[in-house]
């Protein structure tokens, strides 16, 4: 699974390094000096997020911030105020950003703040969806809430168990890891509704 993508936004070299170190482990990040630049590569890069200073040369961060705010696609990244301007960082917080965070920052506070505005908005992104894996075990059908679903494997090489009940005598290699496969239609008295070859793990 690929990491999320980040834009950060700073006219200081120094703030963009330390972000860079921050972050890189656990994102993916691009950077831009000003708001110009920016906003071309909000609109680019699409990123899961974005960090804007908002004292900077050619566009300050408020009118990056505006700007987003007014195009229907790049209002759905969420925006985190990285400033000293605590004011105006408030107010940026009232116009839309989902969070403030004072100059000098540090690590221990950037990390978290950041892995929470992404779960954050991937929890308002599922809420405002109905988006789910459909499986069948023999009559019964079950909806599975996308984010529960890790990979979706068919003809998987199983092996079997040498004990345990009837409907968990199986597993197979998930990258290295050993995994139990449940034979639900079993678990739940069903008979299979379509043969081997065609069903999914």
């Amino acid at each position: 699974m690929s990491l999320p993508h980040l834009l950060l936004v700073d006219d200081s070299e120094a703030v963009l390094a330390f972000e860079r170190a921050a972050l890189s482990g656990h994102y993916v990040v691009t950077t831009a000096a000003n708001g110009r630049e920016a906003l071309e590569k909000v609109a680019a890069v699409r990123p899961a997020a974005m960090l804007l200073d908002l004292s900077m040369p050619e566009m300050d961060g408020d009118e990056v911030l505006a700007q987003m705010q007014r195009n229907a696609d790049l209002r759905r990244i969420p925006v985190i105020i990285i400033s000293t301007e605590k004011q105006r960082a408030e107010a940026c917080v009232k116009n839309g950003a989902k969070a403030y965070l004072p100059k000098p920052i540090r690590a221990q506070d950037l990390l978290p703040l950041v892995g929470r505005v992404l779960e954050d908005e991937r929890r308002a992104t599922l809420q405002g969806s109905l988006s789910a894996l459909f499986v069948s075990a023999g009559q019964i059908e079950i909806g599975l809430p996308l984010d529960s679903v890790r990979s979706v494997l068919h003809q998987a090489a199983t092996r079997p168990l040498p004990i345990g009940p009837s409907y968990l005598c199986e597993m197979l290699d998930l990258h290295g890891e050993p995994v139990l496969v449940l034979d639900l239609a079993k678990r739940l008295g069903q008979e299979h509704a379509r043969p081997i070859e065609e069903r999914k793990l």
